[in-house]
């Protein structure tokens, strides 16, 4: 084991870390609420917020550890005060440092530890908001990118003891951290992952699911620089995630160039299926007025099933919500199956929406989701009728 050394301006960084007047202070539900994210977001038994006094490791906040402190020279956090960003640790045993460390060989048992540096004023390291785990485990890009950004909002709540509005600070950063939670999932669910620890599932009998993708997206970018692809793709995603929003359709996610929605998921909505259908009209129009001249060749191919759907939120190092089924299943293929420019919907669906929309009909065709279907093109809504 290697104790670990003093960074260079030590007597500085103490006289930081002190002003805070934060250690030895009692638990705050700010910190506590982002170490239970941390193990939920990143799938670690423990999480920690550390702070690295003279002589030890004090824990403002800590998931899943039995200890309030331990020495400094057999912390962790004592070498990740030295790095510039974080310290990560895949496997302890595998690590000079730490293989024969006592938090390592007896309890907890940590294997793996990723540690964000935390600062004060001036730059000086406090400490770190760091993951364990019992296990050795690998840490990717995406996985550093976000312990990045829950470090700043931990760190930002530490230098809080310096600013003379607390109460709109802590706020604020209380924002951040319900929108860095709802980028990953739908809101309600977020809310419901807060307060629970069990695996989130839900049976929906009746939901509308949405496949749409790009026709021949590959030909389509072929000729466009790299930087160019992603953009196009980004202007029509971003583009889809506001209609989503608009008609109140849940985006679930993409995968190359497609996008996959559903309606009447998380929270039930009678209207589901006019929600769904008035959604995909919509991203036609936007397609359109994105390459309003048909220069690119910008076309959809949209499949659009209305039936029972199980949704939930899987993952460990990275929390997602997806749905599955029959439903989902067979959306798919009408996509797969679809015409460029074209809404496809087999016949029971035509038949639930043909007194508010036109439907023209395709003829049939054999689904391996579902056997042999008449199918339809779903091109609008029916103008009301004059009095």
């Amino acid at each position: 084991m290697k104790p670990p050394p003093l960074p260079d301006d030590e007597a500085r960084r103490l006289e930081i870390l002190h002003s805070l007047d934060i250690l030895d202070t009692p638990p705050e539900e700010r910190f506590d609420r982002l170490c239970r994210l941390a193990t939920r977001l990143f799938g670690v038994p423990m999480a920690a917020v550390s702070l690295i006094d003279a002589r030890r490791q004090w824990f403002k906040s800590r998931v899943g550890l039995g200890v309030d402190e331990t020495p400094r020279d057999i912390s962790f956090c004592g070498h990740a005060i030295l790095e510039k960003e974080r310290l990560v640790v895949p496997d302890a045993l595998q690590d000079e440092r730490f293989r024969d460390n006592p938090l390592v060989t007896g309890p907890p048992h940590i294997r793996f530890y990723a540690g964000q540096v935390l600062r004060g004023p001036g730059r000086q390291p406090l400490g770190a908001f760091c993951l364990m785990d019992t296990r050795p485990r690998p840490f990717t890009q995406e996985d550093e990118a976000a312990l990045a950004d829950l470090g700043a909002i931990v760190e930002r709540e530490l230098n809080l003891a310096r600013t003379i509005d607390l109460e709109r600070e802590l706020l604020q950063a209380q924002q951040e951290t319900e929108r860095l939670l709802q980028s990953l999932l739908p809101a309600p669910v977020a809310a419901r992952l807060k307060t629970s620890t069990g695996r989130i599932a839900d049976e929906f009998p009746e939901a509308t699911v949405l496949v749409a993708m790009v026709h021949d997206f590959n030909q389509l970018t072929r000729r466009l620089p790299a930087a160019e692809e992603v953009e196009l793709l980004d202007r029509l995603f971003t583009g889809f995630d506001e209609l989503a929003r608009e008609h109140g359709v849940e985006k679930i996610k993409t995968f190359e160039a497609t996008y996959l929605a559903a309606a009447g998921v998380p929270e039930p909505r009678p209207d589901h299926l006019e929600a769904m259908a008035d959604f995909a009209l919509a991203m036609q129009r936007f397609v359109v007025s994105l390459d309003p001249l048909a220069e690119q060749g910008l076309q959809l191919r949209i499949g659009l099933e209305t039936g029972p759907v199980v949704a939930g939120v899987i993952g460990r190092t990275r929390l997602s919500y997806d749905i599955w089924g029959d439903t989902v299943d067979t959306a798919w293929e009408l996509a797969e199956l679809g015409m460029p420019g074209c809404i496809q919907i087999n016949d029971p669906v035509r038949r639930q929406l043909e007194s508010r929309y036109l439907c023209e009909p395709r003829g049939p065709f054999y689904l391996r989701s579902k056997g042999a279907f008449e199918l339809h093109f779903l091109r609008g809504r029916r103008e009301p009728e004059a009095d």
